[in-house]
């Protein structure tokens, strides 16, 4: 089972205990995950391969590292797909495009998004899917494309407004705030 850091995205207890390890010793848990990637290939076993070349992508990532955890979740997503485990597919794709992100990447981080709803779409995962929507709107507004944001924003508020979902309200303050600029300048030209 893949995971993703930060404690609002992650799904069960070996998520959690997963975080603490890595907060604790981080070099630690580079040593276990390589230890454990290369017994995964060498029994052949490419889900666990593929889950700890997740891991190590995602330990990279929190000691600062995000180039060597891209090429992590590169490796991971190859075998994901490999397995046809789409839910895998799109935890890689979505780690790939926050590692993006976070490097000021907007592009990358765009294309990353946009290849991470389809997964999400074939899974029906409604919030995984508003929360992507949310952080592609917000990517456009990086490259500053407020029509491109605005219609992500909307996409995202469709996809959670029934599902009680804390990110829903704060998307539509975004949305509203984009539209009042939006409207201001389209009004001085």
């Amino acid at each position: 089972m893949a995971f993703m850091m930060d404690k609002e995205r992650t799904s069960g207890p070996h998520e959690q205990d997963m975080i603490e390890r890595v907060l604790r010793d981080p070099r630690k848990t580079i040593e276990h995950h390589e230890r454990c990637l290369m017994e995964a290939r060498a029994r052949g076993d490419r889900q666990s391969e593929g889950e700890h070349l997740g891991h190590l992508g995602l330990t990279w990532k929190s000691i600062g590292n995000t180039n060597k955890a891209i090429g992590y979740y590169e490796e991971a997503l190859v075998i994901a797909k490999e397995l046809g485990d789409p839910r895998v597919e799109y935890i890689n794709l979505d780690n790939l495009a926050h590692s993006w992100a976070c490097l000021g990447n907007a592009e990358k981080a765009i294309n990353y998004y946009e290849l991470a709803l389809l997964p999400a779409r074939k899974l029906g995962d409604r919030r995984s899917e508003g929360v992507l929507l949310r952080d592609l709107g917000t990517s456009w507004r990086h490259l500053r494309n407020t029509d491109k944001a605005i219609e992500c924003y909307e996409q995202a508020i469709e996809a959670l407004k029934h599902l009680d979902d804390p990110t829903y309200g704060f998307i539509e303050q975004i949305l509203k705030i984009l539209r009042k600029n939006d409207e201001e300048i389209r009004t001085r030209k």
